[in-house]
């Protein structure tokens, strides 16, 4: 995906969120990432992070595509989390929004630990 089309894909995910239009392309189109092209995907998602974003659409970016990503490649991506998080207060606080299974995510005590927030389930 090219400069462009990842500017566009960004805005367009941002501006569905706050719609509230779950049947826009643009969040049709990032659902499939974390699984199908996981860098990608991460790269996204710090773009979208980067944006001056309200703290439902912050909320969305952690409970979807975060969270996917991390259930999908928790153990080749929980570095570049923490990594993040341990640079940015914000990114990190969002990390709350998150909801990993611990019989689906071999990485859900150390983010749980990262995040500094009690799971919601186990």
């Amino acid at each position: 995906m090219d400069e462009l089309k990842k500017t566009r894909l960004v805005a367009a995910w941002i501006l569905a969120q706050e719609e509230e239009d779950d049947d826009a392309h643009a969040i049709q189109a990032f659902a499939l990432l974390p699984n199908d092209n996981p860098d990608l995907c991460w790269e996204l998602i710090l773009r979208i992070h980067a944006e001056p974003i309200s703290k439902s659409v912050r909320a969305i970016l952690a409970a979807s595509p975060l969270e996917d990503l991390l259930v999908y490649h928790g153990k080749e991506f929980f570095r570049k989390v923490k990594a993040v998080a341990l640079k940015d207060p914000l990114f990190r606080q969002m990390l709350g929004e998150v909801w990993l299974d611990k019989k689906k995510s071999p990485i859900w005590h150390e983010f749980y630990e990262l995040a500094g927030v009690t799971p919601k389930f186990s």
